[in-house]
């Protein structure tokens, strides 16, 4: 039986790091645009810098999107289990207290080759949305055998969708 692949959406909705990594392909090359507008003469020195970091984006999230896709498609699926759940506020404004950023960790306990593993794992949202309420609670991991470290959560790239309310 072929394993499921996460496509390029869910990948790109579901993990923060693609995500970043996409943003920082188009990130610099708008601002590249804006300044040649603004400020034709220094259009080649900006494009000195912004061209490589666009470069540098899509290289690291071409390798990211085919490490996803790889895991998925060549590892094994393990039972895991939430062991501790992070809920981290940060004030991203220094004079307003209403600007806050959240970031969310869980670390799940997991076994391979009777190896035990604990691993903290960053969720694009809240846990309650992917269903994982409580500390203790069992999902299925994805890994490859050979890299049993890096772990990801089947349910939050495959099922998940979050441009549908939970029902």
């Amino acid at each position: 039986m072929q394993n499921q692949i996460p496509t390029f959406k869910q990948i790109y909705s579901n993990d923060v790091s693609f995500k970043s990594l996409i943003q920082l392909i188009y990130g610099p090359l708008i601002f590249l645009i804006g300044v040649s507008i603004v400020e034709p003469m220094f259009r080649l020195i900006i494009a000195a810098f912004t061209i490589p970091l666009s470069l540098i984006g899509v290289i690291a999230s071409i390798y990211w999107y085919k490490s996803i896709q790889s895991t998925f498609r060549d590892g094994i699926t393990v039972k895991g289990k939430m062991l501790f759940r992070e809920n981290i506020v940060t004030n991203t404004s220094k004079n307003s207290s209403s600007s806050q950023k959240r970031s969310y960790y869980i670390t799940v306990g997991y076994q391979v080759s009777g190896v035990e593993y604990q691993q903290r794992i960053r969720l694009p949202d809240a846990p309650y949305f992917y269903g994982i309420n409580h500390e203790g609670q069992e999902f299925d991991l994805v890994l490859k055998e050979a890299t049993p470290q890096n772990v990801l959560i089947k349910h939050v790239y495959l099922d998940y969708d979050p441009n549908i309310p939970n029902e």
